[in-house]
């Protein structure tokens, strides 16, 4: 399968073994993650192929460029939102069974920052502002 473009290395082997603390990497049924110089994560259900922004390793957006530097809570969330959509398939968008599966692999002290992604969503389904 086909590895995404412009990878950064050193974030990818720090992210991958994140996910390994919390018992999410490897990850299911041959997908794999990446980090990626790229404006936002995507999840390519034909390559199983997941990607987190660099941006993501740096900041955390909804507390400004200057605040939350390396803040490795914001990074698992990211991750975690699109370990989700592997899981949920294609179909699932950001509807009731991706938040099934998001809240079930993210954790709970993290999911808060769903809010700033799609509010609505989150909010149905019982995620609150911590």
């Amino acid at each position: 399968m086909a590895k995404p473009r412009k990878i950064m290395d050193k974030e990818t082997h720090s992210l991958r073994l994140m996910l390994k603390a919390e018992g999410l990497y490897p990850m299911h049924d041959g997908w794999d993650i990446y980090v990626t110089d790229t404006v936002r994560g995507r999840c390519n259900y034909n390559s199983k192929n997941m990607t987190v922004p660099l941006w993501a390793f740096k900041i955390s957006p909804d507390k400004g460029a200057t605040e939350h530097l390396n803040d490795r809570g914001y990074t698992l969330y990211y991750a975690c939102h699109e370990i989700a959509h592997g899981v949920a398939g294609v179909k699932a968008a950001h509807g009731p069974a991706f938040m099934d599966v998001f809240m079930a692999i993210c954790p709970k002290h993290l999911q808060h920052f769903e809010l700033g992604y799609k509010p609505r969503n989150a909010a149905a389904a019982g995620i609150r502002s911590k």
